[in-house]
């Protein structure tokens, strides 16, 4: 039996749909996908640090723990849970994908602050 073309051509042919992706291999793309586009922002980041004076090395500890929050939420909601806060004890576990978007906001904050140096100085002028 010789070649006959690409599966889902086949599947079309008998009315059948393509089977969907694994949510295992769906999760894996998306992880892999957001560590990727992650690193783009911190090279944007550590790019436009450069010319500035101990500039690399703020960046670089200050975006150390927020990807850590993008790229293991669940090992930060695991270290959360069961700890005490505010003489309560937090007893629920934290979606993975909240972390990870408190993880992006915080790095896309660092670097729009990064590459707007005035942020700061119209958000201290607009608490006034």
């Amino acid at each position: 039996m010789g070649w006959s073309g690409p599966r889902w051509i086949k599947c079309l042919e008998y009315g059948r749909v393509p089977r969907r992706l694994n949510l295992v291999v769906r999760r894996q793309i998306v992880r892999l996908l957001s560590r990727a586009l992650s690193l783009g922002v911190v090279a944007a980041c550590l790019w436009r640090a450069w010319d500035a004076n101990l500039g690399l090395w703020y960046v670089s500890f200050g975006v150390v723990p927020i990807l850590a929050l993008i790229w293991f939420p669940e090992v930060v909601d695991e270290l959360t849970f069961g700890t005490w806060h505010g003489g309560y004890r937090i007893d629920a576990h934290t979606p993975s994908f909240l972390i990870a978007l408190m993880g992006w906001i915080l790095l896309f904050l660092a670097a729009y602050a990064l590459f707007d140096p005035d942020l700061i100085a119209r958000f201290v002028g607009m608490l006034k």
